[in-house]
């Protein structure tokens, strides 16, 4: 027995030095990028007792302006900016009395590029209409809430408290860390936002991300090591596929349950026999359509309602009827039911057009029998000296909505136990339900949904590799991750990374033991 610990380390490392809004000695990263010359602008960057409506900016090339009006912000938002270029100088003005006191950022948000490469530059311009520019600094990461990465190119806001008005913000560079300068002391609250629109505004639809506490009590300059994770908000529910696969299918495919759901077809109800559940959120739907060339689906849930019109090529809608395994390799592990998927929605078998023989001796299995559901079919025998089969299938054997099959063969290997290893899972620290993900090479091998995660779980018929796991904290207990909601303040269910990587060999049980940190 072979048996150590996994423990998840999130890192939360600020670069506190690279943040993409700089102050005018530079632009972006980008040095084909238009850069101001500091030394010719006027007022100066930083001046303080500013009462100027107007400021010159001089460029190193030749400029020109990009959306002007919505890619220059000022910040309060106390003036409209109106912006002009001649030549290589950008001319800013504005008609608006500012507030005393106050330091004010102007944002040349990718405003300004140059003529040729139409590279954009990226620039903030400060000013203080007081005695001295606030300097206190705020850094923080932005991480994808789903995969733990850095986000880059993310709006990070500070907005006032009690009027919602933005105060100061900044983008993420690529190790998701944005940094906001010349802040004043005081109370913030504090928003992630991928700005679609670039509107400064957090809408509906917009990823958005926050921490636990929204509210910021900044008292001095501060690096932030609780990362903000952001998320996708939940979409309304809609049909997100739908898609014909051949005589009369279709899959259909909705960010909600649509298990429940009732079907019309050209203003025809489908019996709920033809309606095969795959997933909460999929089915697979049978038709009788042999001749048209599109239809109007409608599907009705507790929910919602959809409507879509299909086109399809007839052609492939009187394709002919083919049996498959239903695992992509014909590799049949011991606990696996020995399915065959056929293209159609079967009527019948007939079970004397059917042979299974071994593949070794081309003897006959006896004993055999079938039964089918939807467009599968299910073999029950006697496996426990067979290896490797193979089913033939005469012409006629599966009748089906739309014909039947012609003369076919499929070779079916039955792996063995002893082929497989196995890991015994144990779980500490965590209180809620968790869904726990075994994955290999990027890709989820096993998933399981526990109601108490101290009782563990035993993951059997594993094939000898290498995996990590990945565990969500499934707080609400529905078996699927859930993202957060911006109004309530919810955060995105937590997710803990395992990727020390655990090697199962063939006929041997792993321990292993995932922490919560």
């Amino acid at each position: 027995m072979v048996s150590y610990r996994n423990i998840v380390v999130i890192s939360t490392f600020l670069l506190a030095s690279c943040a993409q809004v700089g102050s005018l000695t530079g632009g972006i990263e980008d040095m084909a990028a238009p850069r101001p010359i500091v030394s010719k602008m006027l007022p100066k960057n930083e001046t303080v007792q500013f009462s100027s409506k107007s400021i010159v900016i001089p460029f190193d090339e030749f400029i020109q302006l990009n959306d002007a009006r919505k890619n220059i912000i000022m910040v309060p938002a106390h003036a409209t900016i109106n912006a002009e270029v001649k030549g290589k100088t950008l001319y800013l003005n504005w008609e608006e009395e500012l507030a005393i006191n106050t330091t004010y950022a102007i944002y040349l948000n990718n405003a300004v590029r140059d003529i040729t490469e139409r590279n954009d530059s990226l620039i903030q311009y400060v000013f203080s209409t007081g005695l001295f520019i606030d300097s206190l600094e705020y850094s923080v990461q932005v991480i994808d809430a789903w995969t733990n990465q850095p986000v880059e190119s993310c709006l990070v806001g500070m907005f006032d408290v009690e009027t919602h008005e933005l105060v100061n913000f900044n983008v993420t560079d690529k190790g998701g860390v944005a940094r906001l300068k010349y802040l004043p002391s005081k109370t913030y609250s504090l928003f992630a936002f991928i700005d679609e629109n670039r509107d400064l505004e957090i809408q509906e639809h917009e990823q958005v991300g926050f921490q636990e506490d929204t509210i910021i009590h900044l008292l001095s300059s501060r690096l932030d090591s609780i990362p903000i994770r952001l998320f996708s908000p939940e979409a309304s529910p809609e049909l997100r596929t739908v898609k014909s696969l051949g005589n009369g299918r279709f899959i259909l495919g909705s960010n909600s349950a649509i298990n429940t759901s009732a079907i019309w077809i050209d203003g025809k109800q489908l019996h709920p026999e033809r309606i095969k559940e795959i997933t909460t959120d999929s089915l697979m739907v049978f038709s009788t359509i042999k001749e048209l060339s599109s239809i109007e689906l409608v599907l009705q849930t507790d929910e919602f309602s959809d409507t879509t019109k299909l086109r399809f090529s007839v052609q492939r809608e009187a394709a002919e009827i083919v049996v498959k395994s239903s695992k992509a390799n014909n590799r049949f592990k011991p606990s696996d039911s020995l399915t065959l998927n056929v293209d159609d929605f079967i009527i019948d078998i007939d079970q004397s057009l059917i042979k299974v023989m071994r593949i070794e001796d081309s003897s006959l299995i006896e004993n055999v029998s079938f039964t089918f559901e939807y467009d599968e079919v299910f073999l029950q025998l006697n496996r426990d000296s067979l290896s490797q089969l193979r089913v033939e299938f005469e012409a006629g054997a599966i009748k089906t909505s739309h014909g039947s099959n012609y003369n076919q063969s499929l070779n079916l290997t039955l792996m063995k136990r002893h082929k497989f290893g196995s890991i015994s899972i144990q779980l500490e620290g965590f209180e809620d339900p968790v869904i726990i993900q075994m994955i290999s090479n990027g890709k989820v091998m096993e998933e399981v949904a526990l109601e108490n995660p101290s009782s563990g779980y035993q993951m059997l018929e594993v094939l000898p590799g290498e995996y990590s796991f990945k565990i969500i904290n499934d707080t609400n207990g529905n078996s699927k991750w859930d993202v957060g909601k911006k109004k309530d303040l919810l955060q995105a269910e937590e997710i803990y990374y395992y990727s020390k990587p655990t090697k199962v060999r063939a006929n041997w049980s792993i321990d292993v033991v995932l922490i919560k940190e």
